[in-house]
């Protein structure tokens, strides 16, 4: 019910407007196995929602831009370090996302690169509705299960209506903070 509730209002969001929204994504170092079907991945999946992704392969090419976030892979990620965790975003700072490569990579491989997806995905959205904040379902949510997993390997993870609706005013508040030059602006680590 929810998943079928996210797809309408990605489905409406789509219909209603003549251009979707636009972000650009910088990947530093994407040039590890499964990263590329992972965007791709992640695309349709902000499609659905209204989000169109512009994906680009050098870190430099964010720099400066207001309109772009960074996604760094990690390959040699500690134990102790977010344990658990296979990546976590800076929300409230508005451009980074840093993603546990190694510990997807080391999953189930029928399932790594729609994982990968919905990791970058879940992270991207964080960043976009500009909170730290989990769903019940979806993409959102905070723990994903067995059955979540089921989902995402058949590419039947959605977005619940309330993120779309929380991205796009995301979308909004993000353009308010950049006029307001409040955004941090995009740079290499």
């Amino acid at each position: 019910m929810i998943a079928m509730a996210a797809m309408l209002a990605g489905s409406v969001w789509a219909a209603s407007k003549s251009d979707s929204q636009r972000l650009v994504v910088c990947i530093e170092d994407g040039k590890h196995a499964g990263v590329s079907d992972a965007a791709s991945k992640a695309s349709s999946l902000f499609l659905s929602a209204g989000v169109k992704l512009e994906w680009h392969g050098e870190v430099s090419f964010c720099q400066g831009n207001l309109n772009a976030m960074v996604v760094s892979l990690m390959t040699s990620t500690r134990k102790t370090f977010h344990p658990g965790a296979l990546a976590y975003a800076l929300p409230y700072e508005g451009v980074h996302i840093q993603v546990f490569y190694d510990r997807i990579a080391g999953a189930d491989p029928e399932l790594v690169p729609s994982l990968m997806a919905n990791v970058i995905v879940h992270e991207i959205t964080h960043i976009l509705q500009g909170i730290d904040q989990h769903s019940t379902g979806g993409i959102m949510k905070a723990v994903w299960t067995s059955s979540v997993y089921t989902l995402m390997k058949r590419g039947q993870l959605r977005f619940t209506a309330l993120d779309v609706v929380m991205i796009h005013d995301g979308f909004v508040a993000r353009a308010a903070r950049s006029a307001a030059g409040t955004l941090v602006a995009a740079v290499a680590p």
